[in-house]
């Protein structure tokens, strides 16, 4: 939390430094460009005017509102319109625009004393009166565009920042979500496996021992991963692999298990345990309740940018109960609901009868080697 109201001090400074440095710009770009039209202007009427002069003119123009500026953003910053004070804040910049926009000409004729020429004893008497009137206009108007274009950025960096809380806050429950339910699974396989060691420790506790020590290699590996939604396939292959040394201690020779993963997709991200309860699902229906020797196959591979897993089995598939398959445990609806947090539309998982006998479940998600690309 810390960290990041940090990094939203940075930014806001970055982007003030940022916002003064396109302002001082645009005022340049205006005095330039005021300055080229005057002198053409004169070079059209075959007159010679010294460049000089004009860039002081110029200057005398819109250096002013320069200066005036930042004034007039603190009392933009500092009024914010809202439904029941609009009208008064309306008439408020109606008049405060009077007074800045009478000082920006007094400072106008007072930074262009070097190069006039018209200043006699009376000017100050009879003419500055009318040179307000005739420039009051123009200038009230910058004064508005000032005050809108400033309420333009406020509102704008305003939604964006509504924006950026909405989606941190939509990631941070979504993470959340996601988290409750990889920890659903964590004991989920935890207590099968558990009961799988009870089961064989009264018939064989050499191989009850063994398959502790698998199980605590399992916990290890579970413990390392504890806050990680995301890891290399190959560290998933690694995981299940030694998950399913367990289970082949407890089939022994009934449970034979192959592995078909593509060199180019050992370094894609899945996530975690993603193929763990499918891999459990296939040992609870295809290979246990038989006597035959249970056959379960593991394989990834690219589709252009598609990344898909396989899990086959040698079992009696689903029949005509492939569309409920994800009813079968929490550790099947877990799966889909984890794929549809992370990838939303672009994810699925899908229950084939193979026409051999057995079933085939495939998940597609798309290739990813960055976490960074999942946010």
């Amino acid at each position: 939390m810390i960290k990041t109201k940090v990094i939203n001090q940075q930014n806001s400074k970055h982007f003030v430094v940022k916002f003064w440095l396109y302002f001082s710009f645009v005022w340049l770009v205006l005095t330039l460009f005021s300055t080229a039209e005057k002198l053409l202007n004169y070079s059209a009427q075959g007159v010679q005017y010294p460049v000089g002069v004009q860039i002081v003119w110029s200057l005398s123009n819109w250096f002013p509102w320069f200066l005036l500026s930042p004034l007039v953003f603190y009392l933009t910053r500092k009024i914010s319109f809202d439904n029941k004070h609009t009208f008064k804040i309306i008439i408020f910049f109606l008049f405060i625009g009077v007074p800045f926009s009478v000082i920006k000409i007094i400072m106008y004729y007072v930074m262009s004393l070097p190069v006039r020429t018209d200043l006699t004893p009376s000017f100050f008497y009879t003419s500055i009166g009318d040179v307000i009137y005739s420039n009051f206009l123009g200038n009230y108007l910058v004064f508005a565009l000032l005050v809108l274009t400033f309420y333009s950025i406020h509102y704008y960096r305003d939604s964006r920042k509504k924006e950026l809380r909405t989606y941190q806050l939509e990631t941070q429950l979504a993470k959340a979500q996601l988290q409750v339910l990889k920890m659903q699974l964590q004991p989920h396989f935890l207590f099968n496996t558990l009961n799988s060691i009870s089961a064989l420790l009264h018939q064989d506790a050499e191989q009850a021992d063994t398959m502790i020590t698998r199980l605590s290699d399992l916990l290890r590996i579970t413990l390392d991963s504890t806050e990680e939604q995301l890891v290399f396939l190959k560290q998933e292959v690694s995981f299940l692999e030694t998950y399913l040394e367990i289970e082949k201690i407890r089939f022994q020779e009934r449970l034979q298990v192959k592995f078909d993963i593509a060199p180019e997709t050992r370094t894609l991200l899945v996530p975690s345990l993603i193929l763990q309860p499918i891999v459990e699902n296939a040992i609870k229906y295809g290979v246990a309740p038989y006597s035959k020797v249970g056959f379960i196959a593991i394989q990834s591979r690219l589709d252009d940018d598609i990344l898909e897993l396989i899990v086959k089995d040698n079992g009696p598939g689903l029949g005509d109960r492939v569309p409920t398959a994800l009813n079968r445990g929490i550790g099947l609806r877990n799966t889909k609901e984890r794929l549809e947090q992370l990838y939303g539309v672009q994810q699925t998982l899908k229950f084939n009868n193979l026409p051999t006998g057995g079933l085939e479940v495939k998940i597609r998600i798309p290739s990813k080697i960055s976490k960074k690309e999942f946010m």
